[in-house]
Parts: structure tokens; C-alpha cells; sequence
């Protein structure tokens, strides 16, 4: 196998590769003196119709089969798809059907595709517009552009342009209404593609966002940088190309783009998954912010719950954070108020309640209930849940109640979704089991704070996969796909009695 830096190409399939080069040789293609990365020959027939240029370049990378090639193609600036290099993007970075390039065969016939994409312009938005851009920087632009639309602050008219602010924090350069370096944004009138050069990008603006635009290159000094913001509609999606401004001789400036990482609430929860427009509206309490409480609280935020009510007494110390979901910077705060931050930085619309230092008086927790669609019960104590069980029947709102058992060796959630089998009154006769107390403890328990109040040692990984788990049945819940009182059991290490003697999963629900 050819090392790294060889001129040929490295590969686990030394005969499937040979069998390409072999087909690029029958085909005309050529490659670089001592270099069988690049390989040049003619250009395919349906790429002709795009551009005057008579040969292209296949470049195999290392790692090939499992990394595609690259196409470059003189002639196709200005197409979606095409850098600055001229390498047309054939296939996503990190696809994985490599049985598409293995033969030259096969990667002319995703050319022709390639093609008939750019002719009949069934072509996906180019959103990552800093990679056409001829100097890249390794920072991120941050911006709400959805939330300055909405204020005002941005128009979205194609020609029209404005001046916003800028800050500039080791690698991100925020850009919004606030900050101490001069933006400007430019809504585009229409690019067929990212603009891929500081000429090509002046040329397309129109008059009045040339007057923007030169007033900011013209203000960059020594200790200041600029910032320009370009937008415009692709295929239905605001696209968007950040740029640094940049002095870089006296008199003179140079663009570098930066990557836009888009801060909108739409683009938040891209990734929370199918239930979140539903769990918008919805509002949870979480009684108790400890390991599983925290964890539990953080995932509802993430996958869309609108509304998190938490509930806890005590304060986050500095040996919590092994299983905490707060970092290290909260120490010292409320577990809730360390939670409210966490959420907030992460998923800053979504509107966190911190319940400090509150009684477990009923008439306490029965209004907390009241005021919310589920109740969570991650406090593990057996006696609260009891109660907080027949606090939630006369509120009319489902339970689910989440601990672990064993040092963290069975996790137990249990639902509890309508008053006809609530959690207090279930018991072995009635086909819900308990887990046993362990006979013979591992070790003698331990304290950190005062007596009476033992160190729980559950591994980190028990509790998150207890928390995971009651989260899917809190989802399951609110998303009204289950309607069952049950007790579900997930043992991680098998102990002495049945049925909790193997690790798997055990369900035990409410008889019909």
C-alpha cells in the first residue's frame, strides 16, 4: 500500500483502484509526471454544453475508495456547485455510496447527471457560500437573520442594503445590532451562485450597495476590522456569505470569508427532531435538577419543549459536574439557575422557570402541577413520588418518574398517564415488581454533605441512559403516542433475582 505523500494514490483497495487508472488510461486521460493523484483527459461530452474547456481533471485522494474523487473543469464560474478551483461538487463531502466512483463509468454518469442538474436548474441551495470564495478564514459569522428581519433591522428586498454592528470573540464574529466594528448587510437581487472573488462581488451589487459597501472597506484601519454580510433567496432559502474586511496594505483591503452560522430559531431546531412545532406549546416540571434531572431537562429543551419549569433546593458543586448537565462555570448557583443558563445559551427561546428552595408541601407542588402539560419526578425518592403521583391524578396531568436502583445496575421510569393506575398504589401483586435492595452493598457509603445523605455512585453512563430513556417516554407522552401506565425496566447488570437477573429491557403495564 502506497504511503502518505507517495506519488500514488493510498488505498486499502490497491486492485479496485487499479482497475479505474486502468480505465482513465483506455478513456485518454494522463497523468502528472510522478503524480497518479491527477489524472487529465477530455472533457465528457455533456459537460461541453456548460463550457468551451476540452480536458478535465480527475484527482483520486488518499483514502479513495472510502473519500470520492474530485472533477475540475475549467469554464463553469458563476454555477452552483463549482469553487473557486473549478472542482464541481459531484457528490456531498461525506457521502458514503462509493460504489458510485469506483469506475470511470459510473463517474461520468453522475457528470451527466451533474449536468442535466445545472441545465434545468434542479439544483440544491450552494449554503456553504465561504467555500467558493477565493481566501477562506477558519472563523465562524453568527447572526439572527430571521429575528433582524422581524425588528427591522434587515429588509428583504433584493438591492436594498443597511449598516449593523459586529463583535469579535476569539473565532466568532457576531453580527447584530450591538457590538464595536462596523457591518453592513446587501440583500442580493439574484446570484446564480456565491460570488467567488472581491471583484466579481462589487460587480453584482447594485449602486446604492456599492455606496454600502465602499463605505465600509474604506473605514478598515489597523486595529479595526469590517464585516459584510451578503443574502439572497436560493431556491426558497435565504442564503448567506459572510466576509471579513481586512486592510492589507495602506490604501488597500482584502476580503477573507468567513463560515455563516445562521443563529435563527428555525435554524436551532433543525436538528430537535420531528415532535418539536408540537412540543412548542407544551410546558413540563422537572422536580428535582440533580444528575438524571438535569440531563432529562436539557433534552426536553432540545427537542423542542417550549416551556421547562425545574425544581430543586440544592446548589451545584464542583463534584456534581461528573454527572451534571451544567458545566463548570455554573458552580456555586441553584442547580435550576445553573440549568436555566445551560438551556438558555444553547436554545435561547426556550422559556426556562427556576423553582428555587421550594417546601414539598402538597398545596405547593399541586399548583406547580397545575400550571403544566407533564410532571417529571427525577428526585428518586420513593416517598415524594407517592405523593407527587396523587398530586398529578387530581391535576389531570401525566407522571413520568425516573431512578436508578442498584449503584446505577437497573434504571426504572414509570408513567403515569391518568388516574386508573397511579404509582403509589402499584405493587408486585398487581404486575409491577420491585427491584430488589442489594443484600450485601459493594462498599460502605460514602458522604459529601451531611448526614443522612449518602453519595449515590451510579456511573455517568447509567445515568444518561436513564435520563434518554425517560426523555423518549416523556416525548412519546406529550406527542400522545402512548397512553399507557407502565413500568419500564432497563438493567444494565444482571443481579441475583428474576426477572432483573440479564441486561435488556423489561416492560410491565397496566392489564387492559
Amino acid at each position: 500500500m502506497p504511503t502518505a505523500g507517495s506519488p500514488d494514490p493510498e488505498t486499502l483497495h490497491q486492485g479496485e483502484l487499479d482497475l479505474l487508472i486502468s480505465d482513465l488510461v483506455e478513456a485518454g486521460f494522463r497523468p502528472r509526471p510522478d503524480d497518479r493523484h491527477h489524472w487529465t483527459g477530455p472533457t465528457r461530452a455533456s459537460l461541453r454544453r456548460l463550457t468551451p474547456a476540452t480536458e478535465m481533471r480527475i484527482e483520486i485522494r488518499d483514502g479513495w475508495p472510502y473519500l470520492h474523487p474530485y472533477v475540475h473543469v475549467d469554464g463553469l464560474a458563476g454555477r452552483k456547485h463549482v469553487n473557486v478551483l473549478g472542482n464541481t461538487c459531484l457528490w456531498f463531502e461525506d457521502d458514503d455510496s462509493y460504489s458510485s466512483w469506483l469506475r470511470l463509468e459510473t463517474i461520468l454518469d453522475r457528470i451527466d447527471a451533474w449536468v442535466a442538474d445545472q441545465e434545468t436548474g434542479v439544483v440544491e441551495p450552494a449554503l456553504d457560500a465561504h467555500l467558493y470564495f477565493g481566501t477562506v478564514d477558519g472563523s465562524l459569522l453568527t447572526v439572527d437573520v430571521e429575528g433582524l428581519i422581524a425588528r427591522g433591522s434587515i429588509t428583504r428586498a433584493g438591492g436594498s442594503s443597511g449598516l449593523l454592528r459586529a463583535t469579535h470573540t476569539g473565532t466568532v464574529f457576531a453580527v447584530g445590532e450591538r457590538g464595536n466594528l462596523s457591518a453592513a448587510w446587501f440583500w442580493h437581487t439574484g446570484l446564480a451562485a456565491p460570488p467567488t472573488d472581491p471583484l466579481r462581488l462589487r460587480d453584482s451589487l447594485t449602486r446604492s450597495q456599492r455606496r454600502t459597501y465602499d463605505q465600509i472597506t474604506a473605514n478598515v484601519s489597523r486595529s479595526r476590522v469590517g464585516v459584510l454580510l451578503v443574502l439572497w433567496d436560493d431556491a426558497g432559502t435565504i442564503n448567506a456569505l459572510g466576509l471579513k474586511v481586512e486592510r492589507a496594505t495602506p490604501g488597500r483591503y482584502r476580503l477573507v470569508a468567513l463560515e455563516v452560522a445562521r443563529t435563527d430559531s428555525s435554524i436551532l431546531r433543525l436538528r430537535s427532531g420531528p415532535d418539536a412545532p408540537l412540543l412548542a406549546s407544551t410546558a413540563v416540571a422537572v422536580f428535582g435538577v440533580g444528575a438524571i434531572g438535569s440531563e432529562i431537562a436539557l433534552l426536553l429543551a432540545r427537542s423542542g419543549v417550549g416551556h421547562l419549569v425545574l425544581i430543586d433546593r440544592e446548589v451545584l458543586r464542583p463534584s456534581n459536574l461528573s454527572r451534571h448537565a451544567a458545566a463548570a462555570q455554573h458552580v456555586g448557583k441553584r442547580k435550576t439557575d445553573a440549568m436555566a443558563a445551560t438551556i438558555r445559551e444553547a436554545l435561547p427561546d426556550t422559556k426556562v422557570q427556576s423553582v428555587n428552595g421550594v417546601e414539598w408541601r402538597p398545596g405547593v407542588v399541586a399548583a406547580i402541577a397545575a400550571g403544566v402539560n407533564l410532571i417529571v419526578d427525577a428526585t428518586g425518592n420513593r416517598a415524594f413520588t407517592d405523593m407527587l403521583s396523587r398530586i398529578a391524578a387530581v391535576a389531570g396531568a401525566p407522571l413520568v418518574a425516573v431512578a436508578l436502583h442498584r449503584s446505577g445496575q437497573v434504571a426504572r421510569v414509570r408513567a403515569q398517564v391518568d388516574a386508573t393506575c397511579q404509582i403509589w398504589d402499584r405493587s408486585p401483586d398487581g404486575g409491577f415488581p420491585e427491584v430488589p435492595m442489594d443484600p450485601e452493598p459493594a462498599r460502605a457509603p460514602t458522604w459529601e454533605t451531611g448526614c443522612g445523605s449518602p453519595v449515590n455512585n451510579a456511573p455517568p453512563v447509567a445515568v444518561s441512559a436513564a435520563a434518554s430513556m425517560a426523555s423518549r417516554m416523556i416525548v412519546d407522552v406529550l406527542a400522545g403516542r402512548s397512553r399507557r401506565n407502565q413500568d419500564v425496566f432497563e438493567v444494565y447488570v444482571g443481579i441475583e433475582e428474576a426477572p432483573f437477573d440479564a441486561p435488556g429491557v423489561l416492560v410491565f403495564e397496566q392489564p387492559s
